[in-house]
This record gives C-alpha cells, structure tokens and sequence, in this order.
C-alpha cells in the first residue's frame, strides 16, 4: 500500500468521525458528554454496541482461533446470552430508576461513598490497561504490515491515533459515540463481509466447512484440566458478560443513553442476539482464512497475524481490499478506544472528583489526560523488554478487578445487610490474593483447571467478606 493511498483512507475516514461530532455538537445539551441528553434510539445504540463488544482483539483474534480451537468459541458466546439477560432484567431497571449517569453511583446509594470509590477506581484501572492493551494489538499489527514498509515511526502512529480521538471526543463524547460507533460497526462488518465473501468463491469448500462446525463447536472432554469444555466456556461466557459489560462504565454509558429502562432493556437483549450470527461470521471467516493459508503455503507468525498477513502476503487479493482492511483495522482500533476515553473522563470526573457542575474545563483536561496516558501505555509495552509477556500478565491482573466490583454489586442488591464500608478497600486487596492462592490451591493439588470461572470465584469471594463483617439493616425490618 503506498503512503498516499494510507494518507487518502485515514483522512477521509476521520474527517466522516469528526464531521459527525460537529453534526452532533450543534444540538446537545449541557449533560450530552456523559448521558447523550437521554435521546439516543435503542436500535442504534444495539448495533453501534456490536463494535465496542468486538473491538480489534475480536476483529484480529477470533479468526485466528479456528485453526487451533475450531468453533468451540462458540460456546462462550451462547454464554454471553444468559449474561445479557441477567444484565437487562437485574441491572438495568436498577441504574435508570437511580437515574444515575456512571453505574457506581449506585453503589453509593445502596453501600456507600467508599464502595462508589472502590469501584470507580477498579474500573478505571483495568479500563486504562485493557483499553491501552486492545489498542497496542491494533496499532503493532497495522504497523508491522503497513506503516514501518512505509518508514512511519510507531510514536507517530500513537500519538497522532489518540489526538484524533480526542478530536472528534471531546466535545460531543457519548453522543457522538452513538453515531460513529455505528459507522465503524458498519466498516468491521463490511471488511469481514467482503473477504468472507472473496475466500469462499477462491475456495468454495462449504462442505468442510459445515463438518469442521459440527465437530468442533462443543467440547464436552476432560472437564477437570480441559479450559474448552463446554461447562467452563458456557458458564464463563456469562460471567464475562455480566462483568465485562453489565459492571463496566464503558459499555453501560451508551446503554444509559437510551430514554427509558425498556429501550434499554431492548437495546441490551437485540445485542445480545446480533452477537450469535456476527461471531459466526468471523468464525467462517477464520476457517477459511486458515485453509487459504494452508493452501498458498503463508507463514503465519501468531493467530493474531492470520488475516493481515493473507490480506497482504498472499498476493491473491486486490489493493482495494487491502485498504478495506486497513479502514477495518482502524475502525476496529477506534471502537474501543473512542468509548473507553469517554467513559474514563466520565467516571473519573463524577465518581473521583465528585464534580457535580459537569464542567467542561475539568472535562476537557480529564480527556486529554486520559489521552496522554492511554498513549505513554501504548509506547511503554512497544518497548519494554519482553513486552508481550509482561502485557499479558499484566492484562491478566487487570480482569482481577472485575471479581471484587461482582461482590460489590451483588451485595448492593442485598438491601438486608448493610456493610462496614471502612473494609471493602481492604477486602478488595485481599479478594485478589485469595484468587490467586485459590487458583494455586485448584491447579497444584486438585488438577483443576478453572478458566474463566475465576472470575465467579473471585466475585464469591468478596460478597462472602462483605456479608460475613455485615449486621442487619434495620430500615428494611417490617
């Protein structure tokens, strides 16, 4: 791809985002940043949510499963049903009947100020490091394939990526993720759509396809040390959800956009729903990735590497795919970060600094701070010595935090015991070691590997702390 053609897709691109923000800007209101002004169409805010929920791991990862894993993700995606579900009828009608603009408001209400804190600040942990880490994937694959053949320095990547997220952010924030949010949904599904489409006709083996689904998308062997089987997949497809989405202020601000706790209900279930076809779309698109791969021979070095490198190494396909691709990688990079910014400056601006005046000074410095920050990450895992095992581990740190905010919810919704709020910091620190000595504990001596349900462990573990060292709230008593 040469440096024009780049130049040409990136500045049309940003210039459709940032003329979007302007559309949007002219008719907000005061609180449209944080809550969009309670207007935005369910619909709309389901479809643009597909985008933040794939983000470019999922645009990248997924397809590059199928040669390894078949299509047993499947199974955590039928998870993530029972996961919507719990969020749409337990969560939902909870948040919008507080009226609260971020989700840990309620903790506030229903514990305290210091469970608000704990969870605000859990959030905004794992939120800086996961975002800055779904990015870093994004930008290190469009920048081995694309950018360094074309001599452009990474630190120009980053920093000019995230001043344009701030660009078309800054002002119009979670309203204006609505609409773009649907435009780069569109771009991510177009891309797979097109090279799915183009593999199959090169190929036009469906056969083998519909035999690799049947005998690979459920996995019911060896439960005990087996990560894939269908229980832990199933199970921890919905913990994922419920916590990753449901306890997360970045994908429950657009939900709180919606006007009302039905439209949000609705929003939440039709996504729930969309997710099925489109993760078998890239699932297709991963299978015949890797028998195009396999036929013409390609290296792949990663699972990550497998749809760039049979975009641009095969020699097969077109430069007009090859820069839809390129809109699709950015479209996938963009989707995350633009919300995870947003959401960042909106809890860090009501939760932390408690700033009722919604001040669009404090706003703007929180959301360049955030930019900054989010791109020294980036810069710091490209050049840290043996970078890429120390960002999984630290990623793997950051879904820790989603165990104590699960307690803390599920105690919120406990209105019979009321909490010794001065701990939950505390319990919090020590939620994570006993993870981590129960995870030691399950794989040493029981030969039990949990996977993902971890995370149930974790969140158990931290409502059994809060109930054991709670008394009876007595305004509850009849």
């Amino acid at each position: 791809m040469s440096l024009t053609m780049l130049l040409v897709i990136t500045a049309a691109y940003f210039s459709v985002l940032l003329a979007i923000n302007y559309w949007v800007s002219q008719k907000r209101g005061d609180r449209a940043f944080y809550d969009g002004d309670k207007s935005s169409p369910w619909p709309l805010v389901a479809y643009g949510m597909i985008g933040a929920s794939l983000s470019g791991v999922t645009f990248l990862s997924v397809p590059g499963l199928v040669g390894a894993k078949g299509f047993s993700y499947m199974q955590m995606v039928l998870g993530y049903q029972v996961g919507y579900l719990l969020i749409a009828w337990v969560l939902i009608p909870r948040f919008y009947n507080q009226k609260v603009v971020s989700i840990y408001q309620y903790l506030e209400t229903t514990i305290g100020m210091e469970a608000r804190l704990v969870g605000a600040l859990s959030f905004l942990a794992s939120r800086v490091i996961g975002s800055a880490f779904r990015l870093f994937l994004v930008v290190l694959l469009l920048q081995h394939f694309v950018l360094d053949p074309l001599h452009i320095p990474i630190e120009v990547t980053v920093i000019i990526t995230l001043l344009l997220i701030f660009a078309y952010t800054a002002t119009g924030g979670v309203k204006t993720l609505v609409y773009t949010d649907t435009l780069q949904t569109s771009v991510m599904l177009i891309c797979a759509g097109v090279t799915l489409y183009l593999l199959a006709r090169e190929l036009g083996d469906f056969s083998a396809l519909q035999v690799s689904v049947s005998q690979t998308t459920f996995d019911f062997g060896g439960f005990k040390n087996n990560d894939n089987h269908f229980v832990k997949q199933f199970l921890g497809g919905a913990l994922l959800a419920f916590c990753m989405t449901g306890l997360d202020q970045d994908m429950m601000q657009k939900n709180l956009t919606c006007k009302d706790s039905i439209s949000g209900q609705k929003n939440i279930i039709t996504l729930s729903l969309l997710l099925i076809p489109i993760n078998l779309l890239f699932l297709g698109l991963g299978y015949y990735l890797s028998t195009f791969a396999q036929e013409a021979n390609l290296l792949v070095g990663r699972p990550d590497h497998l749809f760039p490198t049979v975009i641009f190494s095969s020699g097969t396909f077109s430069a007009a795919l090859g820069g839809l691709f390129v809109l699709g990688l950015i479209a996938a990079a963009l989707s995350s970060a633009d919300s995870a910014l947003t959401s960042l400056t909106t809890c860090f601006q009501v939760d932390i600094l408690q700033d009722k005046t919604f001040s669009p000074k404090k706003r703007l410095l929180i959301h360049g701070s955030f930019a900054l920050l989010l791109a020294a990450i980036i810069l710091g895992f490209y050049y840290a010595p043996n970078g890429e095992s120390i960002i999984n581990r630290i990623f793997t740190v950051a879904q820790y935090t989603y165990g104590p905010l699960l307690g803390l919810f599920l105690f919120a919704m406990s209105p019979k015991r009321k909490a010794k709020v001065i701990y939950i910091p505390i319990f919090c620190m020590l939620t994570i070691g006993l993870t981590f000595w129960c995870q030691h504990l399950l794989t040493q001596y029981l030969n039990f590997s949990p996977g993902f349900l971890l995370l149930g462990i974790n969140g158990t573990i931290m409502y059994s702390l809060l109930v054991i060292t709670s008394t009876k709230n007595l305004s509850y008593e009849k």
